[in-house]
Formats: structure tokens, sequence, C-alpha cells
């Protein structure tokens, strides 16, 4: 109880000390000139430049960089649809015969796996490559088509 009126007493005693915290915001040192302002721009210029940098430079180390791997978005779209190794070799071959340079694109276009765009020895598959045409794009495709007609 003593330590806590000698401490509000000595807070007391130190008010002229708050009372001029603020005296060197009045008269001539109130105005602001513009090399003040440049300094403030210069400084947030600096914030701001060295987010950037720090950001980019975490960005690139991060193990999220970009890279260009058509075989790997292709083992990555192949694990997302479930497909075995097997489906993923006859994919493969369809690409490789119509000479597509991201394999990863008959994942897009369904129209790839008809009969007109496969090779004979391909045809010979048919069963097996509509099958896999109905795993990535579904029943509905041929549905849609003819009802868009």
């Amino acid at each position: 109880m003593m330590a806590t009126w000698i401490f509000s007493f000595v807070i007391l005693a130190e008010s002229s000390r708050w009372q001029s915290m603020g005296s060197g915001f009045r008269g001539r040192r109130a105005q602001v000139d513009g090399e003040d302002v440049l300094v403030g721009v210069a400084v947030l210029v600096a914030v701001i430049a060295a987010v950037a940098m720090i950001s980019r430079f975490r960005s690139r180390h991060d193990g999220r960089t970009a890279f260009n791997s058509p075989r790997a978005l292709f083992r990555s779209l192949s694990k997302a649809h479930g497909l075995g190794w097997k489906n993923q070799r006859l994919l493969w071959h369809i690409a490789k015969w119509q000479r597509v340079a991201q394999p990863s694109r008959l994942f897009l276009e369904p129209d790839r796996f008809e009969a007109v765009n496969l090779s004979r020895s391909l045809r010979k598959r048919q069963n097996e490559i509509q099958a896999l045409r109905e795993r990535l794009f579904g029943q509905a495709l041929e549905s849609g088509k003819e009802s868009a007609n």
C-alpha cells in the first residue's frame, strides 16, 4: 500500500515532464516542410520495396516454384483421376499417335478418343478407350452433344 502511494506521488511530481512532451509540436516546429514529406515518402517506399523483395524471395524458395514438365502434369492428372499404369500407358499411346505436344490435353479434349482419331492398332482397343473416356468425362457426354444440336 505504501509503495503504491509513493509511486502515485512520483508520477504527480513528474507531471511537468508530460506537459512539456508536446512542446516540440508547437510554434515553428509545428510546420511541415517539403524535406520532411520527402523523407517520409522515401522511408515508405523503402519499406514497401523491402517487403516486396522478401515476399518474392520467400515465394521462390518455398518449394512451390513453377516448372514445365508435361510428364509430371500427366502423372499428376492420372493420379487425380485414379488411373492405373495400364490406362496411363493407353493414354500415352493415344497422345503419341496423335503427336500431342502436351499429353495432358487428353484430359481436356474428349474428341481425341473417337475412333477416327485413333490408329488401327488403337481401334482394336476401342472398348477400353471408350471406357476410359467415360471415366474421364462421364457418360453424359454423348447425350450432352445431342441436346446441343
